[in-house]
């Protein structure tokens, strides 16, 4: 009680002083909180799913590339021929872009998922209210987040009965039950505003979709894997949709759960490299805040250089005193993080937007308590340690004579400090100025065509039906007599999308390549501006009457690949199909 009664006096005689010191600590300790929230919530995702260390997305593997879309039929024969596999289910994103939904209100749906019932058991899907299947009879299971029913039913969210919504198009007539609310979920690489449970994978279905397991706990992966890559090509890659696939001839791999949000084999491991990054960073930062925090104490310590010597008259020793000095310091450092702790409380709403997710529905939890209990005691070591072994260690007669700033080892650590504090900033000046640079040459480096005035419309392959004078080119023609439109085209990928365009494995006489695989209409090219080095690159309508003939265009690298010095009129087989090269347009960095 004495002590704390001598700290309090002691932070109230420099209240100045002490008040830049915790202010500029608790600063620290707001950014080192911040740093691990999101770390935190980047590492959690699916932790909470029981069955968390049992679950694997099976994808395929070839040359080095990794791709996580499998045929609709590997997630049935996996079931059928593996007793260690408890469950196989399928996933596919909705990919018309947007989902419009048409309920008391309009809403664009950006994440519509569809998986079939085992993923929904795999990744622990619930309904609020009961069952996700309700009766025997039911063979779908459509659901909607809080948020959504919020918005298409805000008057009646009962569902004894399911819902019916007009989706997608007033005109076309569709319609979707909706059969209840989803139960709001932890973070998961599954995530959804609204989610088609329903059986996929029939005779006939051409999608590909991400195909993932359940196993039985003692399996083994590896040896799973071997099993699964050898059923893969004695009866998956030889169905004759699938033999036109790059990864036909590709072996199975197995991707755990755990992978999956962070550094997941088929796509980058940017995000892990970021939370280590961000990890280490958010220490750094709470050691410069602890620099600047001893300097603060070396610059007090001359006003305390009388109370130091007359302790040390009085009987003293070097190790209470050093004690004192590490337990006030300690107790500064505990409230500069109970300040910051209330300050990301009372300013939770204005974090949520920086991170897009309710920060204080992390923050008090016992990961933040202790990982905030873990900094208190690096700060307080950091802070604390030197400066009371040093300050103890004076002399009672050198400090009344007021030798405090005669010692060369004080001045060499507090210049250390100094150094510290300004060339760590300094390094992150540069690397945010180095970042900036290359945003910059990714803006304005030459992509190969020219995305300015190109409006993309990516529900429009509702209307699609790949005939050449069908309903999108009655559509295509009505836009082109607007006086502001220049040209109008389609494709099945669209350039700087996220989703990327399916490898394929094509043939020219005896050399194999493996191509990015696009369908386009006439005037694709122009739309975007697209150099065509060679022919014309343009399909006239009357070579598209002509079914019996196919023709492609290629880009200049596929034409080195093939040493093609002439390739207009060039055979090329793939998709299981002969194609007749028309032209070759420049290369392009219109996918990442």
């Amino acid at each position: 009680m004495n002590f704390l009664k001598l700290f309090w006096r002691n932070l109230w005689k420099n209240k100045t002083y002490s008040s830049l010191n915790i202010l500029g600590l608790a600063l620290g300790f707001v950014g080192f909180i911040l740093s691990y929230q999101y770390i935190n919530r980047e590492t959690s995702y699916d932790t909470w799913n029981p069955n968390y260390n049992q679950i694997y997305l099976v994808g395929l593997t070839m040359h080095g590339a990794y791709t996580d879309q499998t045929p609709s039929t590997f997630a049935r024969a996996i079931q059928e021929n593996f007793p260690e596999v408890i469950r196989a289910g399928r996933r596919i994103d909705h990919f018309y872009g947007n989902y419009p939904v048409f309920g008391e209100e309009t809403a664009y749906v950006r994440r519509a998922v569809l998986i079939d019932s085992a993923a929904a058991r795999i990744f622990a899907v619930h309904a609020k209210g009961g069952p996700l299947y309700k009766s025997a009879e039911q063979t779908e299971a459509t659901l909607v987040t809080q948020q959504l029913a919020n918005r298409l039913f805000p008057h009646d969210q009962s569902f004894d009965t399911p819902k019916h919504v007009p989706v997608l198009s007033l005109e076309l007539g569709i319609q979707e039950r909706i059969y209840g609310i989803s139960q709001e979920r932890k973070p998961s690489v599954l995530t959804y505003d609204l989610l088609f449970i329903r059986e996929v994978g029939g005779e006939g279905d051409l999608h590909t979709y991400q195909t993932y397991i359940e196993t039985k706990p003692g399996s083994v992966p590896a040896l799973l894997e071997k099993k699964l890559g050898e059923l893969f090509k004695a009866e998956i890659s030889k169905q004759h949709h699938n033999t036109a696939s790059t990864f036909a001839n590709g072996t199975v791999y197995l991707d755990p759960l755990s992978h999956l949000h962070l550094r997941p084999k088929h796509g980058s491991s940017t995000p892990y490299l970021m939370v280590w990054v961000l990890g280490i960073l958010s220490v750094v930062i709470l050691a410069i805040a602890a620099a600047n925090f001893t300097n603060l104490i070396f610059a007090q310590a001359d006003r305390r250089a009388k109370e130091i010597a007359l302790k040390k008259v009085f009987g003293s020793n070097r190790r209470v005193i050093a004690w004192q000095f590490i337990g006030e310091i300690f107790y500064q450092c505990l409230l500069a993080a109970a300040i910051a702790f209330l300050c990301i409380n009372l300013t939770g709403n204005v974090a949520q937007k920086w991170f897009n997710d309710d920060l204080l529905r992390h923050i008090n939890s016992g990961t933040t308590v202790w990982q905030l209990v873990v900094a208190i005691i690096f700060t307080t070591l950091i802070a604390g340690v030197y400066p009371a072994l040093n300050l103890s260690g004076y002399k009672p007669a050198l400090l009344l004579k007021g030798g405090l700033h005669t010692r060369p080892q004080r001045t060499m650590f507090r210049e250390s400090l100094l150094f510290f504090q300004f060339v760590i900033p300094l390094i992150f000046i540069s690397g945010v100025l180095v970042v900036r640079d290359q945003v910059h040459y990714m803006r304005e480096s030459d992509k190969g065509f020219e995305p300015a005035q190109v409006i993309n419309f990516k529900s429009i392959g509702l209307y699609y039906d790949s005939k050449p004078q069908g309903s999108f080119f009655d559509f295509k023609m009505r836009l082109r007599q607007h006086p502001h439109i220049a040209y109008v085209a389609a494709a099945s990928n669209i350039p700087g999308d996220s989703n990327m365009p399916p490898k394929k494995q094509f043939r020219y006489v005896d050399q194999y390549a493996e191509l990015d695989h696009i369908g386009i209409d006439v005037d694709y090219f122009k739309t975007l501006n697209i150099a065509v080095l060679q022919g014309k690159g343009e399909i006239s309508l009357a070579k598209l009457l002509d079914t019996s003939m196919h023709y492609a265009v290629i880009n200049e690298t596929a034409a080195k690949r093939w040493g093609l010095k002439d390739p207009i009129g060039a055979k090329i087989s793939g998709c299981s199909l002969d194609f007749s090269i028309v032209g070759v347009v420049q290369d392009n960095k219109a996918y990442g």
